[in-house]
């Protein structure tokens, strides 16, 4: 008889590995940029309004930008997340 294997956690683990992927390839690409110290983000307000939004605008930014220097692979990956957290903020 075979393994029984939870789907939910199947999924998760996959979610948590692509995640992994996708952080590793912006250290990757930050340290290749020569961009380790990036300034921090500036809020006029000085106020951390942090939205589901926001984080979506970002991504697409880092997508378009992976875009124009080349890294089409990479790009989809990103664009796969926007898709999951779209989905998921849509709830």
């Amino acid at each position: 008889m075979g393994k029984l294997i939870d789907f939910n956690d199947y999924k998760k683990k996959l979610q948590n590995k692509e995640l992994n992927e996708i952080e590793s390839l912006v250290k990757n690409l930050i340290v290749d940029l020569g961009i380790e110290h990036t300034p921090k983000p500036y809020f006029p307000d000085q106020e951390r309004n942090i939205t589901l939004g926001l984080c979506i605008d970002s991504l697409i930014f880092c997508s378009d930008a992976l875009m124009e220097i080349g890294y089409t692979k990479h790009q989809k990956v990103v664009d796969n997340l926007i898709l999951q957290i779209s989905k998921e903020g849509i709830k």
